[in-house]
């Protein structure tokens, strides 16, 4: 049986005072860094960073679409039942839709993992302790009351706003 995936847990469990502390001293530094040179704050990583990491992605979903289509389950009977129409059969072999279910499921399963990131060290209510703090971006400079909180994850790339 291949590796299972876990999701990453935190093992500190912060207090309030102690998460908004955290906020507070990451807001600090951001802003000390966008007085010196607000570029620092929108830097991008190239995709090519990552490219090995999602080829084998790739592959690997076009691998399990396949299997998936091979074997009875869940998967196979539901592109058995919902067949489309006979103009677009042989436009769309089994196995490529079977792709676009994974493809989807693996959207949605990242999407929750995104969420989880957000709550790794702030718990779910990091955008109202957030609001203690600022309200302002310090990446884009607007309020939030005017466009509503987005936070940018310290691991996803190093700032809050």
């Amino acid at each position: 049986m291949a590796n299972r995936y876990v999701r990453p847990r935190s093992t500190v469990k912060l207090a309030k005072t102690e998460r908004a502390k955290l906020i507070r001293d990451n807001f600090l530094h951001y802003e000390a860094i966008a007085v010196e040179d607000q570029k620092l704050l929108s830097q991008k990583i190239s995709g090519d960073g990552f490219k090995d990491v999602l080829d084998q992605m790739g592959a690997l979903l076009i691998d399990e679409a396949k299997e998936l289509v091979a074997k009875p389950g869940p998967v196979r009977e539901f592109l058995e039942t919902n067949v489309p129409p006979a103009s677009l059969t042989e436009l769309l072999p089994i196995e490529f839709r079977a792709f676009c279910l994974v493809l989807n499921a693996a959207k949605v399963w990242v999407s929750a993992e995104q969420a989880a990131t957000d709550r790794y060290l702030l718990g779910g209510q990091a955008r109202s302790e957030l609001r203690g703090v600022t309200d302002t971006c310090i990446v884009t400079g607007q309020r939030f009351a005017e466009v509503g909180c987005q936070l940018h994850h310290p691991v996803w790339d190093l700032r809050y706003p």
